[in-house]
């Protein structure tokens, strides 16, 4: 009975997901070529940030869903962790399809003990090690507190030289000023750059998630602080950088402001300037518009040329290649310049009326 209730409350939980374990094509800047990737979302108890009083990015559902949560048992987080791994490479087929390349997400932090119990940590990636030699890179996101060079150590040794690890950071923006107030974070530039150091010194790859258009930002303050921190990421070790532009979650505080007509998303136009700009700074990939809990509103150009639009990013994410956007035309880019040539208010104001 204990079991089948453990059983049944780990389905509970992997049904407020959707596709928690796919095969899908990604760009390896490391080979320069297209390469299998198996994404696997894994039940940890959620984001310690997230669950804080005064914690949570503006941006993130996550907060929304912490109820589903609450009152896990460490006992019933491993019993879960290890059926969504069984059942992820059994719905992924992951011997047949033989992916070089893996991305666990857990809701938060992967080398957070309390959110993936240190035992699960290690036992993921010894089971993947040991099981699917195609799998050359494994990726986990975590905090740059929970990087720590113990943990570093005890990770290493498991992947041996059969698999190296990558790690990506959310630093989001360069200003620490627009990361506090606009996003919330719960860490500095200080803490970032030390995690990099850290991790560059154990020879794993670093990814830098860069976010476009924070609450209180005109759009072209948005292009620029999204131009600056991709600059500073890879000035500062970051071998590749992951660019998320804004949209719109139900709970989060940017979805209040969107509501009100405070808010409104970044225009695809902004996406790829930004990337126009900054291809020659190294490695850049751009993050997809679905999450859990699903999207309510997501960037947008107009309805004669978004389908294109879209397409021509999923395309760039396949070749890195940013002369694709060279055939994209449209009249409402003439409106979109014009948003962007707005003049600029001062941002002190603004950004303390977040809160």
């Amino acid at each position: 009975m204990r079991f089948r209730n453990l059983l049944k409350m780990a389905v509970l939980r992997l049904s407020h997901l959707t596709d928690f374990s796919y095969i899908d094509e990604v760009y390896d800047e490391r080979k320069g070529c297209l390469s299998k990737r198996w994404i696997l979302m894994i039940p940890g108890s959620g984001c310690q940030w997230a669950k804080e009083k005064k914690g949570g990015c503006y941006m993130c559902g996550f907060r929304h869903q912490l109820d589903h949560l609450k009152g896990k048992k460490e006992k019933q987080s491993k019993f879960m962790i290890r059926l969504a791994y069984h059942l992820g490479r059994y719905f992924a087929d992951v011997g047949n399809e033989k992916p070089g390349l893996m991305l666990i997400y857990n809701g938060g932090s992967y080398f957070n003990n309390d959110e993936v119990p240190l035992i699960m940590q290690k036992w993921i990636f010894e089971k993947v090690v040991n099981k699917y030699p195609s799998i050359r890179n494994i990726l986990v996101e975590s905090r740059p507190e929970f990087i720590k060079a113990e943990k570093l150590e005890e990770m290493k040794s498991i992947m041996g030289r059969k698999c190296s690890l990558s790690v990506a950071i959310g630093l989001e923006c360069q200003s620490d000023e627009i990361r506090k107030h606009s996003i919330n974070k719960g860490f500095s530039k200080h803490d970032y750059n030390r995690a990099v150091e850290l991790l560059k010194g154990f020879g794993v790859h670093v990814m830098t998630y860069v976010f476009l258009k924070p609450l209180m930002l005109t759009e072209r303050e948005a292009i620029r602080e999204a131009i600056a921190t991709i600059k500073y990421a890879f000035a500062h070790k970051s071998d590749s950088v992951a660019l998320q532009a804004a949209f719109i979650q139900e709970g989060t505080v940017m979805c209040r402001f969107y509501k009100d007509g405070k808010f409104s998303l970044p225009w695809l136009w902004s996406i790829i300037a930004v990337v126009r700009k900054c291809a020659s700074f190294g490695p850049i990939h751009i993050g997809s518009f679905h999450d859990e809990p699903s999207p309510i509103a997501v960037p947008y150009n107009c309805s004669n040329c978004n389908d294109r639009a879209m397409e021509l990013i999923a395309v760039y994410n396949k070749t890195h290649d940013v002369s694709v956007f060279d055939g994209l035309s449209c009249k409402c880019r003439k409106l979109w310049e014009k948003e962007v040539k707005k003049a600029t208010p001062p941002r002190s104001g603004r950004l303390l009326s977040v809160l």
